[in-house]
């Protein structure tokens, strides 16, 4: 049981997930004056999903949360009143209070209360919206009651909505319209809300199948019937009519009318006239007459009905049978000809039943059959029983520790499943007989089985081969009203859909890494790289100096050729599965932008400004690690825009710009890399302050700023500190958040440039990949530690000799050069033989000559989690290790740029 309720909240996390990033899509940039009805109900039927996911785990204070909001929402979506902006405030609050009540629920399996005030504010907003509007229909009943009314008077009011409901049902499958049954699904969204306030929670249910019909076919006779069965309860609690006679009455109809074509088929196949003479479809005909004369309550009509069936199941039929098989069709046809339908009378079901059975060999016992009719049993099921099952029944029914068990089982859609129930079985009891039978409109097969596990153990022992319970279900026959006993998951959104969690997605991910650790490991175990060359030139030598290696040289040749051959599979496969386990971990990039909108509208009302802000996603996909990663980056310069990039109404109107400004978010998918780009048609960036500024925080001297090229001048926003704000307020003015920036950005493998012009605005434009997990590298060593140069920075390995030429070629920029040891106070090994080399950075239009003892060679690396005190170092942006277990750390290019032209170096903590 625990693995089922494990996977309960795991499908509650997703699920509830899904939801609250949906609203926070429609939410962020809605626009309360445009909201079409389609934005509308879409809100609401978030909010009402939300409540039945946190209701079914027992998350109450969710619950009424998320009921208060769709109850807020409920005049907007029924035409009576405009989506105004204070209900779309009032959401989102909703929506931040219920995404933090779902985090506590995941992490604790903990309810939380709704904040206090919150409830009645929208409370509030609903009774504002049912005022403005005479005639309105009065908020549905809630469980913090604001009126005075009483419980009587509550299910009173129900009792009617249910009746109106009801009766337009009725009058939409009379008119056999599907645009009339659709149009239901309002009311019944209502209904269930309004039944699940009042603990009508059996009613709720039938509610609940209904609106599932009507988007489909239509409720069925048995759905019908099963819903005037709970409106009795109703009726007898109110003493008012909700609707019972009007479903029976259909159900009658439309019951009456199925069976008397059964009949009619039934009566066609005994007679001969029927073109197929097949037992097997008479016995399918009178099975379906029992079922549905069940329904219509048609005792005596059932009985002779079910026992055709039975003895049609048994094979060779005679003449004299089919006579009175076919009376039989007749006889039940006459009767629910009559208006109302009637049943046969029960003298004349009896006379039947005696002829039948005179007439036919094999059956079960009579009073042995009466006795498992008495218990529910599927008569069909005793039909073709093998050898001595009739014996093993009547002893199972004779012995009180027994209980007769049908269980109905999806056996054809999984194969395993199937081999794990004919294992299960003999465990737990014996089974007596099977058939087909139709179950939602699948195929099941229906096992009766004589079981000693007790009924309150039954649903635990299944679980062990049918976790979810969603390939079984079954009815212990004594004598109750059939009803599966099941626990169904929610209907499938398609057989190729597979929910998986985020954890989940993360281990693989680690998993993947570890096979690129592997994969390295592996070759520096083989020696690809130095050993193998050096042992064929050596053997080669030796056949040339007179020593017979011939042989030898050829099997190592073979052998090396075979282990290039295998170690260029495996580095291919394992690429296909990088990609493959990216296209699992990769989300629409529009699931982080739409968070942003609402934050500039909030900021912008609270700083008296009017700001439009438009999103724009391309399709774009990026990893789901990186969402949260960039979130407070992308937040800080969404504030940033509001506060210094954009002028206050009255300024814009002087300059001659429209008041409205806009702040816009795109991005853009190009191969693996991913381009988000946030700009402002605001007043630009002032570079000649950047540069005064840079010069009052000492971040460089006045002659170094003033030969700066503009590109430089704007990094200098990203210095740790920088800030040219007068003041500090609540949204900027401290002297962080631009290097917070820029540090994730660059731990994500990343880029950003500023592109601004005075007056016109400015554009954040960030480079990223399509994931951070994986990168590929040019590794170099330093010392005795490893390092990693993510390879989109490098713009060639050259010699020292050949980059000092370059300088003293005279260009008009020569290359600074600067030792990766004196950058990072890493001295030189004196084992490192060979000439040291220089690894040509690029970014942009900068370049750097970076001075190393050695590079090793062009390697994927999995980047993992650093500690805060090694990111902290300036030029390092991450860590993970090489195949043969040692560290390496991943340089940062932009962080050893600034440590060059500023003349520092890195000191490690």
């Amino acid at each position: 049981m625990a693995d089922i309720t494990e996977l309960l909240w795991q499908q509650f996390e997703v699920e509830t997930q899904e939801h609250l990033d949906g609203l926070e899509t429609m939410l962020g940039g809605l626009d309360a004056a445009a909201a079409d009805d389609e934005t509308i109900a879409s809100l609401f039927r978030a909010f009402h999903s939300l409540k039945g996911l946190a209701a079914a785990m027992g998350m109450a204070g969710m619950e009424v949360l998320a009921h208060a909001a769709e109850s807020a929402l409920a005049p907007a979506r029924e035409g009576k009143t405009a989506l105004g902006a204070p209900l779309v405030d009032i959401l989102v609050r909703a929506l931040d209070a219920l995404r933090s009540m779902q985090e506590r629920a995941v992490a604790e399996r903990a309810d939380s209360p709704p904040p206090d005030d919150l409830v009645p504010a929208l409370k509030n907003t609903l009774a504002g919206s049912t005022a403005a509007e005479p005639g309105a229909d009065a908020p549905e009943p809630s469980s913090e009651k604001t009126t005075g009314g009483s419980p009587d008077d509550e299910l009173a009011k129900f009792a009617d909505r249910v009746l109106v409901t009801m009766t337009a049902l009725v009058d939409a499958m009379v008119s056999a319209s599907s645009d009339a049954m659709r149009a239901l699904d309002d009311d019944l969204v209502k209904l269930d809300s309004a039944a699940g306030e009042l603990g009508l929670h059996g009613f709720r249910r039938r509610v609940r199948g209904l609106s599932r019909a009507v988007h489909r076919d239509g409720p069925g006779v048995a759905l019908l019937r099963d819903t005037a069965v709970s409106l009795a309860t109703l009726e007898e609690l109110t003493g008012r009519d909700a609707g019972r006679l009007v479903l029976l009455d259909m159900v009658a109809q439309r019951g009456a009318g199925d069976i008397g074509k059964l009949c009619a088929r039934a009566a066609a196949l005994f007679s001969g006239e029927a073109r197929d003479d097949d037992p097997d479809a008479a016995a399918l005909a009178m099975e379906a007459i029992a079922d549905h004369t069940d329904l219509l309550e048609l005792a005596h009509s059932g009985r002779v009905a079910r026992l055709c069936a039975d003895v049609l199941r048994r094979g060779a039929i005679s003449n004299e049978l089919k006579e009175l098989m076919m009376d039989a069709a007749e006889g039940i046809a006459a009767t629910i000809a009559l208006d109302p339908p009637g049943d046969l009378p029960e003298s004349k079901a009896d006379e039947l039943i005696k002829a039948l059975r005179g007439a036919s060999d094999g059956l079960v016992d009579p009073v042995l059959g009466d006795r498992l009719q008495a218990l529910g049993v599927d008569m069909a099921l005793l039909a073709l029983l093998p050898g001595d099952a009739s014996d093993r029944l009547r002893a199972a029914a004779d012995d009180p520790n027994i209980q007769l068990v049908e269980l109905d089982a999806q056996l054809e859609s999984d194969p395993q499943f199937a081999d794990q129930l004919a294992a299960w079985i003999p465990e737990h009891g014996d089974l007596i007989g099977s058939r087909i039978v139709d179950v939602d409109g699948q195929p099941a097969t229906r096992l009766l089985i004589a079981m000693r596990t007790p009924e309150d153990d039954l649903a635990e022992a299944l679980s062990s081969i049918d976790p979810t319970q969603s390939l079984t279900a079954f009815h212990v026959c004594d004598g109750r009203e059939r009803q599966a006993q099941r626990r169904k998951t929610e209907e499938r959104q398609g057989d190729h859909v597979v929910r998986v969690t985020g954890q989940a997605l993360d281990s693989f991910m680690n998993r993947i890494g570890d096979l690129v650790h592997i994969q390295a490991g592996y070759e520096h175990a083989t020696g690809r790289a130095d050993l193998m060359p050096a042992l064929m030139n050596v053997l080669r030598q030796a056949d040339e100096a007179g020593v017979d290696c011939g042989e030898l040289l050829s099997h190592f040749e073979q052998w090396n050729g075979r282990l290039t051959a295998l170690t260029e599979d495996l580095g291919r496969t394992l690429k296909l599965l990088q990609g493959d386990a990216l296209d699992l971990r990769v989300v629409p990039v529009d699931a982080l932008l739409q968070r942003f909108p609402r934050v500039a509208r909030d900021l912008a009302r609270r700083h008296d400004k009017d700001i439009r802000v438009l999103v724009e996603s391309r399709d774009a996909r990026i990893d789901k690690g990186m969402v949260d990663v960039l979130s407070d980056p992308l937040n800080h310069m969404i504030r940033n825009a509001v506060d210094h990039g954009v002028e206050q109404p009255e300024e814009r109107r002087a300059l001659g710009k429209p008041e409205q400004a806009t702040i816009a978010l795109s991005a853009e998918q190009r191969g693996d890399r991913v381009i988000i780009e946030i700009s402002d048609d605001g007043r630009g960036i002032d570079l000649d302050q950047i540069r005064a500024r840079a010069v009052e925080l000492e971040l460089a001297s006045q002659e170094v700023v003033a030969e700066m090229a503009d590109d430089d001048v704007s990094r200098l926003l990203f210095a740790p500190g920088f800030s040219t704000a007068k003041a500090v307020t609540e949204t900027s003015g401290r002297g962080v958040g631009m290097d917070v920036v820029d540090r994730a950005i660059v731990r994500l493998g990343g880029a950003i440039r500023v592109r601004t012009s005075l007056g016109k605005g400015t554009r954040f434009i960030m480079d990223l990949p399509l994931s951070a997990a994986i990168q590929t590298t040019v590794v170099v060593q330093q010392g005795d530690q490893v390092f990693a140069i993510p390879e989109r920075f490098v713009h060639q390995v050259t010699s020292p000799n050949a980059a000092e030429e370059r300088v003293g070629a005279g260009q008009e920029s020569p290359l600074p050069i600067v030792g990766l040891g004196d950058l990072l106070n890493v001295p030189s090994a004196t084992t490192i033989n060979g000439e040291r080399r220089v690894v040509v950075l690029a970014l942009g239009q900068r370049r750097l000559g970076v001075g190393v003892d050695r590079v090793i060679n062009r390697r994927d690396i999995y980047v993992k989690e650093s500690h805060p005190g090694i990111a902290s170092i300036p030029g390092i942006g991450g860590v993970s290790t090489l195949g043969d277990g040692r560290i390496v750390l991943i340089l940062d290019p932009d962080g050893l740029m600034r440590l060059a032209f500023s003349g520092a170096t890195a000191t490690p903590r």
